[in-house]
């Protein structure tokens, strides 16, 4: 297609194409890609159009002014476009570069950078927009959320409404025992009470120390009735990350099981099978000094400066999700819940404030598939919460299929979720809802239909929340184009505990529609709108990684691996697995001589909890450095490979060990699938990755794998065949 518009009066030394040159340099990096312009002559010949440096900074009158032509930009494209040049009118057609958001929003993008470079010849082009008014009114209005007015409650309240109507419900339930929600309510009540004289304002946060168990669950209700936050301290996580933890949220009290450690705080600590069993604690409802914009509860995640973070998620941020999702699933007391992590509303707080039973799986049981399938199955289990990485795991199972589970809803977020994967489920009777879920933005968008037919995978729409895309310096990008995702709305949390300069640096006032959302979250992701307004999670704009559904940041694995006497330097970086989503891979650098990967990872498990220590973790000499100095991160990282055709079908494994050797081989090299008689070196393999081989074959196999070993193997049936 082509499009036309006037440039204006020139001088006649003036070059009008510098002023195209440097629009389109502007909209292409705008698009984050980059292409050769070529300039189609009048006799039929093509010449490559001069790039303009710096195309933001540009002034109309600076690109009107006589100059000589710019050195023609070395790009990686063979064509990008073609401009046609007759007077002072300018018409441009699309090459065969395939455009992020099309030919015709590629001409409307150059044109409105020109026409307002023309009404405002005085600013830099940087300072133009390139989204259209059309696309402004996509964005903003037909694919964004809606704006909903909710009641205004706590958590607990909505528990409380429930066990009104429903008192002799079971309301919690595990292996041994359960609870009606008159149980749960009177006991919560009685904890509340016996914190409440710790509890001088609403929304100050106390510890809930405990093993997963329907007590320590009844405890996180009674800090919220008594006005507080909870902070729950997992008794797995190491006392020195406890520490840290406990030294940025100031807990003002603690109540924790009498097997739980002793967390290290100063302030009073109360027993909780001692309160629960005080009859002389009253059991009447304490009075009320939270409202919905109390804090609820605090949950820690993993942050990029070697500290953890602890986002504050309000009531207002949890109830309004539960009225949400009721809305739209109408779940009741016939519905049981899943419940086997931290507890974000879904597997928690929507049950209880429904009528459903809330079943608490075992200490540890989330990690134990086989576990899962057999609690579901047995406890008659209706809704339930699962990463994706998890559910590949489940799917594993034959028996993890409808009619024989009686699952009627699957909800799944905190990694990409690929169209394979949901396919399986769908094809097994799940119904399955997709959401994009972070710890500060709780149900940004939502999708439960079927993808239709094609490749990729997206996380549907904003139902409530707002939803940006935008450039590096905050602008609008264009459907198509990826942009990093700003989020706000009632699903908003109110920033980090304690942490008001990490707050400010992420919890931004609203430059689009302040008036109708004033707080937006800067996430990090990157995310695109598909041409009908679906929103696609595309990654990370920095390092930041999931590692079973849980944010981890790597440059805080470092830290603490770089505290270990016997490492120089450390690299973490995600290494992506077939079943998991990814692991982690930490490189390591001796101080001196060797350095003992075993008591390196003893180290880190005293350190951090045990999603954040490497699965594997492999010494070398050298990290591999760029020209600047830095360490050359790109040279570590692994991504999902596809295989070449040449190689030709791969030849499958023949017994057990062939087997678990060639899915290392697979999540080494970042294959789907690994013949036994492929060539390492064929499918990408280096001399970095034999290293990380190497540590990866003595996890999988326990026991010592010498290196030359593996040199000298070159296919998986070569290394079975030398070290069986």
């Amino acid at each position: 297609m082509s499009i036309g518009f006037t440039l204006p009066a020139l001088d006649a030394t003036s070059d009008p194409l510098r002023i195209v040159a440097a629009a389109a340099g502007l909209v292409t990096g705008r698009y984050g890609i980059s292409g050769r312009i070529d300039l189609a002559l009048d006799d039929g010949t093509r010449q490559p159009l001069a790039a303009v440096a710096d195309p933001e900074a540009q002034r109309l009158g600076d690109l009107l002014a006589p100059t000589e032509a710019a050195p023609v930009s070395q790009v990686h494209l063979d064509q990008f476009c073609v401009l046609t040049l007759s007077g002072v009118r300018v018409e441009i057609s699309t090459g065969t570069v395939d455009l992020p958001c099309g030919a015709e929003s590629f001409a409307a993008h150059l044109r409105g950078v020109i026409e307002a470079a023309v009404r405002h010849p005085d600013r830099v082009f940087g300072d133009h927009d390139i989204v259209t008014a059309d696309e402004r009114r996509l964005l903003l209005g037909e694919w964004n959320g809606s704006d909903v007015t909710y009641p205004a409650t706590t958590l607990h309240g909505m528990f409380a409404d429930q066990a009104r109507r429903t008192p002799d419900a079971v309301a919690l339930v595990d292996e041994e025992r359960s609870l009606t929600y008159r149980e749960v309510d009177l006991m919560s009540n009685r904890v509340a009470r016996g914190l409440r004289g710790h509890v001088p304002a609403a929304g100050v946060v106390i510890a809930v120390s405990g093993a997963r168990s329907i007590d320590v669950l009844v405890a996180k209700i009674g800090v919220m009735k008594a006005g507080a936050a909870f902070l729950y301290l997992d008794p797995a996580t190491p006392a020195t990350r406890v520490a840290q933890i406990c030294a940025i949220a100031r807990p003002v009290a603690v109540v924790r099981s009498r097997q739980a450690p002793l967390p290290p705080l100063d302030s009073p600590q109360v027993l909780l099978d001692d309160l629960l069993a005080d009859e002389s604690v009253p059991t009447e409802p304490v009075p009320e000094i939270a409202d919905e914009s109390t804090a609820a509860y605090v949950l820690f995640t993993s942050g990029s400066t070697g500290e953890p973070k602890g986002v504050v998620r309000p009531h207002r941020m949890n109830t309004t999700r539960v009225f949400l999702e009721q809305k739209m699933y109408g779940l009741g007391p016939g519905d049981r819940h899943l419940m086997k992590s931290v507890p974000f509303f879904r597997e928690f707080f929507w049950g209880l404030a429904t009528g459903g039973a809330i079943v608490v799986a075992r200490p540890g049981g989330e990690r134990d598939d086989r576990y899962l399938v057999e609690l579901i199955r047995r406890m008659g289990i209706t809704v339930c919460s699962f990463v994706p990485s998890m559910l590949r795991v489940l799917l594993a199972h034959d028996d993890f299929r409808t009619p024989y589970l009686p699952v009627r809803h699957v909800f799944t977020a905190g990694e990409a979720f690929d169209r394979d994967l949901e396919d399986r489920l769908r094809d097994r009777g799940f119904p399955v809802h997709v959401t994009y879920t972070l710890a500060e933005a709780d149900y940004v968008t939502h999708r439960g239909a079927a993808l239709p037919p094609g490749p990729g995978t997206t996380a549907g729409r904003p139902l409530d929340m707002r939803v940006y895309l935008c450039d590096p310096r905050g602008r609008l990008v264009p459907p198509g184009v990826t942009g990093e995702v700003y989020t706000g709305g009632p699903g908003l949390a109110d920033g980090y505990v304690n942490r008001p300069e990490l707050t400010a640096e992420r919890f931004l006032a609203n430059p689009f529609e302040p008036d109708r959302v004033p707080t937006v979250f800067r996430t990090g992701d990157l995310g695109r709108h598909t041409a009908d307004g679906q929103f696609e999670f595309v990654g990370r704009a920095d390092s930041q990684v999931k590692i079973r559904g849980q944010r981890v940041e790597p440059t805080e694995v470092e830290h603490v691996l770089r505290r270990h006497p016997a490492v120089e330097n450390a690299v973490v970086a995600a290494l992506p697995d077939p079943d998991q989503g990814n692991v982690l891979v930490a490189y390591l650098q001796p101080a001196v001589g060797d350095v003992d990967t075993r008591e390196v990872r003893a180290f880190a498990h005293e350190q951090l909890p045990g999603h954040m220590v490497p699965t594997y973790l492999v010494a070398v000499a050298e990290l591999p450095m760029l020209v600047s100095g830095k360490i050359d991160r790109a040279a570590l990282r692994t991504v999902v490979g596809t295989r070449a055709p040449e190689l030709g079908p791969p030849l499958p494994p023949r017994g057990d060990r062939e087997r678990r050797v060639a899915r290392v081989w697979a999540t080494v090299l970042g294959m789907r699938e690994v013949g036994v008689e492929d060539s390492f070196t064929d499918l990408g393999g280096d001399s970095l990755k034999a290293m990380l081989l190497r540590s990866a074959l003595e996890t999988e196999l326990g026991t010592p794998v010498d290196f030359a070993s593996v040199l000298s193997a070159p296919t998986v049936r070569d290394f079975v065949e030398a070290t069986s």
